[in-house]
């Protein structure tokens, strides 16, 4: 049975933290005749999300001007990217990554998939909040705008960010702890409404897979294993195709092994002729004050090489 194991970020609160004196260094770095991308560099990839958003108040407060439009107007190409992503609250990147899948250049449903089948509840409920203000329009209404069929009824369910809760001490809530009967019971519903019998019940997926917790989703695949012999991930394979196949898939893989999902994704962005630029910074920026340091475990044991390595070699310049 999947373990959960608790996440490491690569990137951690700055010890002794100075907004006022990080503002300072980052306008030197920017003022006069070119830029220091190195000092840039060495100060906002050392600091949380939280204390990068700390900077740019301090640096409005002592200067009067907008320290990402700063930045924008000092930086080019995907070092620019890269450094912006840094900057913005991450929610509010999120959320922005999910706009420019719905309503940009047609629909990137592995954007789609990548950010809403793989977060926690909070994670949703921030990416909606902030979706919501950026875009005076709700994320629901854009994902039913521009997706269909199965495969929207599955963003909207975990749109909702409504797996299973538990209240506990005090009002604490957090996802529900596992409950063995219910696990037997929906290992069982998910065998009748897949392999065992003739089509396939994507609404009984659906009910389980977008509304029970992490930890429940676990041992409910545990129990599958036991039932049928083979596992719930090798269900959907057989059962299901096209974009409601990545997203239950992508379900599935988190449950097993979140930090190898990532890794698996990152991978691919860069496998082959060219780089995935976008995914590449997205979940690197991401996850890197949440689970980075398993990711980077998962990519160097599945794919023989340390994932710094993998992106240097598949990157140059500042933005490497």
């Amino acid at each position: 049975m999947a373990e959960y194991v608790v996440g490491e970020g690569t990137v951690k609160p700055y010890p002794d933290f100075d907004a006022k004196q990080d503002a300072e260094a980052l306008r030197a770095a920017m003022k006069g005749f070119g830029t220091d991308e190195k000092e840039i560099i060495n100060i906002l990839a050392n600091r949380s999300n939280a204390q990068r958003v700390y900077i740019s108040v301090a640096f409005k407060q002592l200067y009067g001007k907008d320290l990402i439009d700063e930045l924008k107007s000092e930086l080019t190409g995907h070092f620019e990217d890269c450094i912006l992503a840094l900057m913005t609250p991450t929610s509010d990147y999120l959320a922005s990554e999910l706009h420019e899948a719905l309503c940009g250049a047609g629909t990137d449903e592995d954007v789609l998939v990548e950010i809403l089948c793989t977060r926690t509840n909070q994670e949703i409920w921030l990416i909606n909040e902030a979706y919501t203000r950026l875009y005076e329009k709700s994320l629901e209404s854009d994902i039913q705008s521009d997706t269909s069929g199965h495969f929207e009824r599955l963003l909207v369910s975990v749109c909702t960010g409504a797996r299973r809760l538990f209240t506990g001490f005090e009002g604490a809530r957090s996802e529900a702890p596992a409950d063995p009967m219910l696990a037997k019971q929906n290992a069982e519903a998910l065998f009748e409404a897949g392999v065992g019998q003739w089509g396939t019940d994507e609404s009984m997926f659906n009910s389980i897979l977008a509304a029970e917790s992490f930890q429940q989703l676990a041992l409910t695949f545990y129990e599958y294993n036991k039932l049928s012999g083979h596992t719930v991930a090798e269900a959907i394979e057989k059962e299901f195709s096209g974009d409601l196949k990545k997203g239950m898939l992508a379900i599935a893989q988190c449950v097993e092994n979140r930090p190898f999902y990532f890794a698996e994704k990152l991978y691919k962005a860069m496998k082959g002729l060219g780089t995935d630029d976008r995914t590449l910074i997205r979940i690197v920026v991401s996850r890197c004050e949440i689970d980075m340091v398993q990711i980077k475990a998962e990519y160097e044991r599945n794919y023989g090489k340390p994932l710094g390595e993998a992106i240097a070699d598949d990157t140059s310049g500042d933005y490497r």
